[in-house]
């Protein structure tokens, strides 16, 4: 118990020490790009050709650089939106059916699948990797703030993500602030400061994975100190498997745990996001 308090003042310690510097926030998961065992525990994804519905768009940014993104729009107007955050190959083929998913899932409802690679796609591990440690946080912020403010003032937000979407799934749920009312992450890193998690007010979803070496049980019991701390509410199940498998186009894939982690998603969502469903 002592030590418990202990780490939470640490906590809230540290943080008063920090300021909201965009370049100095939690690295996450894109620390691990260049080790060898975790760009090999990534398989190559197998083909899949995306043929359902959807569209790219464009979405000014203050930059002037446009913003990419997929948008499976509700038939009916709807100010329900889920934002869909690749896993570090990029707004791929499986990304977009995943997207379509969900979208099939719940009625009248948005998806929106965010290019955090703005275009870029990996089809090697040498490619995902250089394309992760691309990413610059100022960017990836204003391309989160874009689609935050494509969806109109009174949108209701959920965010998911697996691996490296899995973390931009929470800083975005993060910027979304009241916005948000549901975050998800599948087998991504958290942020590690009490004031980037502050402005959060969705409840959390983790999914991971027992057998995962790099989003493991001390960095996220870590993060359930961090939520305690700051009073967030962070509900996580783990499963008798390895990082990355959630997903079918990779060698990693447990349908099993697949389909019992997506069963808890859907309830999570109708009861935190989605109540018509």
């Amino acid at each position: 118990m002592r030590s418990t308090i202990y780490s939470i003042l640490i906590l809230l310690l540290m943080s008063a020490c920090n300021s909201v510097d965009e370049t100095k926030q939690s690295q996450g998961i894109s620390k691990f790009a260049s080790s060898q065992s975790f760009q090999n525990a990534h398989e190559l994804p197998g083909n899949l050709s995306y043929q359902g519905k959807g569209n790219y768009i464009k979405i000014p940014s203050p930059s002037g650089k446009d913003v990419n993104a997929f948008f499976l729009e509700a038939e009916q107007e709807s100010k329900d939106y889920i934002f869909i955050i690749h896993e570090w190959w990029g707004l791929n083929d499986y990304a977009l059916r995943e997207a379509e998913n969900l979208f099939n899932q719940f009625e009248h409802i948005n998806v929106l699948a965010l290019d955090m690679y703005d275009g870029n796609v990996a089809t090697n591990r040498a490619e995902a990797s250089e394309f992760m440690k691309a990413v610059k946080t100022e960017r990836a912020i204003e391309i989160v703030r874009a689609v935050i403010d494509y969806t109109g003032e009174e949108a209701n937000i959920a965010t998911l993500g697996w691996c490296f979407g899995g973390g931009w799934s929470l800083k975005t749920a993060i910027e979304a602030a009241e916005k948000a009312s549901a975050c998800v992450i599948y087998y991504g890193s958290p942020v590690e400061q009490a004031i980037e998690l502050a402005p959060l007010q969705a409840p959390i979803l983790g999914i991971f994975a027992e057998n995962d070496k790099w989003i493991n049980h001390e960095m996220i019991d870590k993060f359930k100190v961090l939520t305690t701390a700051t009073n967030k509410s962070f509900d996580e199940h783990w499963f008798d498997a390895d990082h990355a498998f959630a997903n079918p186009s990779g060698g990693r894939y447990n349908e099993e745990a697949a389909q019992d982690a997506y069963e808890l998603v859907v309830s999570f969502l109708e009861k935190n996001w989605h109540s018509e469903n």
